[in-house]
């Protein structure tokens, strides 16, 4: 499987979602808002910045998604893989236990026909 979503979604977190993140941006704003001290200029850049941000974790979350999807259908296979396998044996042995029942019931015939033989040789 490709490990590339879930170092993405690491790197992505580990960017955007910690307190590094809130005082870098936090710097970052007061230098843009000292050097500029234009308000449109400010207002334009956390837009697009936070466009750019949304944008990363939601492609973050839907590779999450797709890599658990994946996942998911793996594991299901492998569910489906062992039922077929545990059916395969079941009718394996239901077969074994027709043969046993076969041979159980010839030889009880058998076992009657030398009782019958017995039971005739000790009367005469």
């Amino acid at each position: 499987m490709n490990n590339k979503p879930s170092i993405f979604n690491k790197f992505i977190i580990a960017l955007f979602g910690s307190w590094y993140s809130v005082i870098g941006h936090t710097v970052l704003f007061v230098i843009i808002l000292f050097v500029s001290q234009d308000l449109l200029f400010f207002n334009t850049f956390v837009s697009i910045e936070a466009i750019y941000i949304g944008v990363l974790i939601l492609m973050a979350e839907y590779r999450q998604e797709t890599e658990k999807e994946k996942k998911e259908i793996s594991h299901r296979e492998s569910d489906r893989k062992l039922v077929r396998e545990d059916v395969y044996i079941t009718q394996n042995v239901m077969d074994e236990i027709k043969i046993l029942k076969t041979h159980q019931q010839a030889s009880s015939k058998a076992l009657e026909e030398i009782r019958d033989i017995l039971s005739i040789s000790t009367k005469d």
